[in-house]
């Protein structure tokens, strides 16, 4: 069966507080906010296909040329159900931040960013912090981590 989404109030009133405080750079963007529905039969997140390899609770999309133009959209937030309605309210303002960093504008148009930091564990644990940013996410680590108790946390699951 087909993924179900319905527009949601319920994210963009998450989001919209966070645009005025943190992203004032996209600020002009409009940007649809969507539910992916969670199935009727859902019995919470999934647990991990494979090893590694974590399903998304939420996705960034830039509208391509030919939907902006029938749509007027700019960027798309895609949240799936089955995560956000187990995480926090902390948990979706971090999520719902998160892919709000993804979202981007330079002189050439709106664009998506990639992660600022991206490595495995195994390789900090083995050869430390190796290379830029890995020592500035040391930093902001030792400044502010709030989301350290696995028991009340979901699985992990990826974002993008």
């Amino acid at each position: 069966m087909a993924a179900e989404y319905e527009t949601s109030v319920r994210v963009a009133e998450v989001a919209e507080p966070l645009i005025k405080m943190h992203h004032q750079e996209i600020a002009h963007a409009k940007i649809a906010y969507m539910m992916k529905l969670a199935p009727e039969d859902s019995d919470g997140p999934p647990p991990p296909a494979r090893m590694g390899k974590h399903p998304a609770m939420a996705k960034a999309k830039l509208v391509n040329p030919v939907y902006h133009a029938l749509t007027g959209f700019d960027f798309i937030i895609e949240v799936d159900e089955v995560y956000w309605d187990v995480l926090t309210i902390d948990q979706q303002v971090a999520l719902v931040d998160h892919e709000l960093c993804h979202l981007a504008v330079d002189e050439k148009g709106f664009y998506l960013k990639d992660h600022d930091v991206e490595e495995f564990i195994g390789i900090i644990e083995r050869h430390g912090c190796w290379h830029n940013p890995l020592p500035l996410l040391r930093q902001a680590m030792q400044i502010k981590f709030d989301f350290e108790d696995s028991a009340t946390a979901p699985h992990p699951v990826a974002v993008q």
